[in-house]
């Protein structure tokens, strides 16, 4: 702790939040804080962790495993796929996140929440072959990283780009041998083909298939909130309530959709005056409590 508060210029580097926490927005937090905002490090602590990895690797003030583990984890850090995985994370995480947090919250509203998620997936597909803009964020970043170093004492280089295409030694094939699939020579090209499109396409297909694809049974749900309860009762869609009628029919053989609408109708004229009346309730028991303490005191 005392050489990561010798390099940092800022007291709230002194700690990492752990990126393998349970909720998805912790590992935003995580990721956020090393490497800054997708596309803008200016606010990141990743070359503070440099120099404290470097200086610990080298100081005999610890002893040999932790020099090695700091020396491996400097290795991992400096490497381009390092830096360009921890772009295409702050890229899917810029898009998520909000979504995650909405969808966290109490007062959620239902049709706002498929809304959002509608968007998000919206603004992926935009972006799900474009894997260009993930490589020259990493650069960029890459650049930076080493401009900052340059001003220190530190002697570590940032990797900017892919490492340099290994040679693959081809395999004679007899005549009339059937030919296999030509490898992947160029390292950004077997990024674009084997980790973004794979992970953008994995993202994309999870948020269709648990919240795109039940868009109907969304909208039943508003149906409930009482907050529409006005709309509903001057106008509705002819298709309300059908799929959650669908799904509910399977326990309840009269949870027919009519029946669900005229149950709903009916509850929603009447909140007004239920609504009020829990209202009136509560402000009773308020002025019951009041008088005790009152006469407690």
């Amino acid at each position: 702790m005392n050489v990561c508060r010798e390099k940092s210029q800022e007291e709230r580097f002194l700690s990492v939040p752990v990126i393998g926490e349970t909720r998805w927005w912790s590992r935003d937090a995580a990721l956020t804080k090393v490497f800054g905002s997708f596309s803008d490090p200016s606010q990141a602590m990743y070359v503070d962790l440099i120099q404290t990895m470097a200086e610990i690797s080298r100081s005999d003030n610890f002893n040999a495993d932790i020099r090695y583990n700091a020396g491996t984890h400097l290795e991992s850090l400096k490497k381009f796929h390092t830096v360009i995985t921890a772009q295409l994370y702050l890229f899917v995480f810029k898009n998520t996140t909000p979504l995650s947090l909405y969808l966290q919250t109490q007062s959620m509203d239902v049709l706002q929440a498929y809304r959002m998620v509608t968007e998000t997936v919206n603004n992926l597909q935009a972006h799900d072959r474009d894997s260009q803009m993930i490589i020259d964020a990493a650069k960029r970043f890459a650049v930076w990283a080493n401009s900052k170093l340059d001003t220190t004492d530190c002697k570590v280089l940032i990797e900017e780009d892919f490492p340099s295409p290994r040679r693959i030694q081809r395999k004679k094939r007899m005549a009339g041998e059937l030919a296999v699939d030509e490898p992947i020579l160029l390292a950004s090209d077997q990024f674009r083909v084997e980790v973004y499109n794979v992970t953008l396409d994995k993202i994309i297909n999870s948020l269709n298939s648990r919240f795109t694809t039940h868009g109907q049974l969304f909208a039943d749900l508003a149906c409930f909130d009482p907050k529409n309860f006005e709309d509903i009762l001057v106008d509705f869609h002819s298709s309300a309530l059908e799929r959650m009628s669908s799904l509910v029919i399977k326990f309840d053989c009269n949870a027919t959709k009519e029946k669900l609408l005229s149950e709903l109708f009916d509850f929603a004229s009447k909140w007004q005056r239920l609504k009020m009346s829990e209202l009136y309730s509560l402000l009773l028991q308020c002025i019951i409590a009041l008088q005790l303490i009152q006469s407690n005191a």
